[in-house]
This record gives C-alpha cells, sequence and structure tokens, in this order.
C-alpha cells in the first residue's frame, strides 16, 4: 500500500501541474486570437468610417462589429465550452475506455475499491464529478489570466459573488484555487488503492466539487 501511495503521488503531482500549464497556455492562445480579431475587425471599421463621406456611422441602435464580436468572444462561453471539452476528454479517458471493454462481456465488474459498487458505475461517478470539476477549473483559468493580462480594476466593491476583487491579485487568487482544488481532487482519489476505498473518495469528491463551485460562485460569479 504504501509502495501503491508513492506511485500515485509521483503520478498526481506532475500530471496536475502539466493540465494547469496547459489550462493556462490554452488561455493565452484564446487571449492572443482574440486580440487580433478585434484589431482586424476594429481596423475594418476605421477604413469603413473614413469612406463614409457623410461622417454618420451606423444608426446608434445598431451594434458594431466589434461590439457583436464581444459578444461572441466572451470569458463565460469560451469557458464553458472548453471546459466541457476538457469534461468530456476526461469522461472517455475515466469511463469510455472501461464502457466498452465491459460491453461485450458477460456479468458485472466489481473491484476491490468498491465492493459495494460495480465498476463502471464508479467510474461513471468519477468521470461526473471530474467533468464538473474541468468546466470550474477553465472558468477560474479564464478569470484568472484575463486579471493576470489586464491587471483589472481596484474600484470593485467586494461582497458574495466578488470577494476575491478584479485586481492583478485576484487573478493569481483564482489560477491558486485552480491548481490546488485539481490537487485535492486528484489526491481524493489515492483511498481507491485500498479496499473499500471508494467509500472515503466519493465524499471526499462530492465536498470538493461543493467548495469549488462556492469559491467560484461567491468570489467571482458577479464579477466574471
Amino acid at each position: 500500500n504504501l509502495l501503491g501511495l508513492n506511485n500515485a503521488v509521483f503520478i498526481i503531482l506532475p500530471a496536475v501541474v502539466a493540465q494547469f500549464f496547459l489550462r493556462c497556455g490554452f488561455v493565452s492562445l484564446y487571449h492572443k486570437v482574440e486580440d487580433v480579431i478585434e484589431t482586424s475587425v476594429r481596423s475594418h471599421e476605421e477604413q469603413r468610417s473614413r469612406e463614409n463621406n457623410n461622417g454618420d456611422d451606423a444608426p446608434p441602435q445598431d451594434w458594431t462589429e466589434t461590439a457583436r464580436l464581444r459578444l461572441e468572444l466572451n470569458d463565460w462561453a469560451c469557458g464553458i465550452a472548453a471546459g466541457t471539452g476538457f469534461g468530456g476528454m476526461h469522461a472517455i479517458l475515466l469511463y469510455g475506455t472501461l464502457l466498452a471493454s465491459e460491453s461485450g462481456n458477460v456479468g458485472t465488474l466489481y473491484q476491490e475499491s468498491c465492493p459495494a459498487m460495480p465498476a463502471v458505475l464508479l467510474s461513471a461517478i468519477n468521470a461526473l464529478l471530474f467533468s464538473l470539476l474541468d468546466i470550474l477549473w477553465m472558468l477560474f483559468t479564464f478569470f484568472g489570466m484575463r486579471l493576470r493580462k489586464s491587471g483589472g480594476s481596484s474600484n470593485v466593491v467586494g461582497g458574495f459573488g466578488s470577494l476575491f476583487g478584479y485586481s492583478k491579485k485576484s487573478g493569481s487568487l483564482s489560477l491558486g484555487i485552480c491548481i490546488i482544488s485539481h490537487l485535492a481532487a486528484s489526491f481524493a482519489t489515492i483511498p481507491n488503492i485500498v479496499t473499500a476505498g471508494c467509500m472515503y473518495s466519493i465524499p471526499l469528491l462530492v465536498v470538493i466539487v461543493a467548495i469549488t463551485f462556492f469559491s467560484f460562485r461567491a468570489g467571482v460569479y458577479n464579477i466574471y
């Protein structure tokens, strides 16, 4: 068991750190693409405005292309979309492979780590919980990277839904919560190396999901 614990720690630590930097790199690339698109659209609008001899731009009620672009390219939508993609990848790795391997077999597979629950059901629960966490982690990453890039503002008054504030320090805090909660969720699966360990790992994962969601809801939801 001690050997298994040591192996789990050495696997979890680099995997979590690698995924954290992968998420940050993905968001950084998104920001670069966003800047290029906005610059291109803004340049097009300026050129069209110069060509407009009467100097009267589009009617006030009409949105400019840049405004529509900001509505389409926003951290909420992209964070949820990217989180769903990461969560789907996790689900395939945690649940899809087991489901595919067991689909042609007769009988029900049980594991020593959870003798009271079929392995397929245990894997499905883990996949669901980590998929929810993946969405929250991506939302935290988008928020944190945005503030690390822009610096935010110190004028935002704190309160439930905006406890973290809107500053560069808040961005670092959001990224810190992302990697700490990921480490906690990953280490929560370690009890599965012992008999009936799922009796501890699943409740721990549920608590971590709840705490992470509460941190997002209380800390950044209203200023996202």
